[in-house]
């Protein structure tokens, strides 16, 4: 990691027993009662089921409060800022790099509170986070069976994020 500050807690916590594969622990069921819609001038999105179609479309930017639901793949290279947003990519990659602000919702009302990036067990492709300078991820970052790679976030802000995968690793 170049710069394992931006990782709270630093330095990282080791010598943790492993976790039993699958975890032992409830996973959140994300559910997209209706299809997604890009806007008028096509610069955002509101949320919803995206199908196995690759999201964000092309010429989105923005994406507004509430559940994503992704059959494909998960491609940022650019830019893309959503607040209050949970992504479930069910069997596509994710791959985000340029200048991504994103959050999860955070009210305690809202049953996906802090979630911002679910790929369940059953999808093993790779989750590469990348970001420019002006990039923040806020939220759990959760995909069990996933390895995750984490590259260049050049962020003051950094990940403020727990980040669970099947395998971890950093450039």
């Amino acid at each position: 990691i170049q710069k394992p500050e931006l990782l709270p807690p630093y330095p990282p916590l080791t010598g943790a027993a492993s976790i039993s594969y699958p975890p032992p622990f409830l996973l959140p069921k994300v559910n997209c009662n209706k299809d997604a819609a890009i806007s008028e001038d096509g610069k955002s999105m509101s949320p919803g089921d995206w199908g196995d179609e690759v999201f964000p479309p092309e010429g989105v930017i923005g994406l507004q409060p509430g559940a994503y639901c992704l059959g494909g793949d998960f491609i940022v290279t650019e830019a893309l800022e959503g607040n209050g947003v949970v992504i479930l990519v069910s069997k596509g990659l994710v791959h985000l790099e340029g200048t991504i602000k994103l959050s999860a919702p955070n009210s305690k009302k809202n049953k996906h509170n802090g979630l911002l990036l679910y790929v369940p067990p059953e999808n093993h492709h790779i989750v590469s986070l990348n970001g420019a300078a002006g990039s923040s991820y806020r939220g759990t970052i959760l995909a069990p069976g996933s390895e995750i790679r984490l590259k260049g976030n050049d962020s003051g802000f950094g990940f403020h994020s727990q980040i669970i995968g099947y395998r971890i690793m950093s450039d």
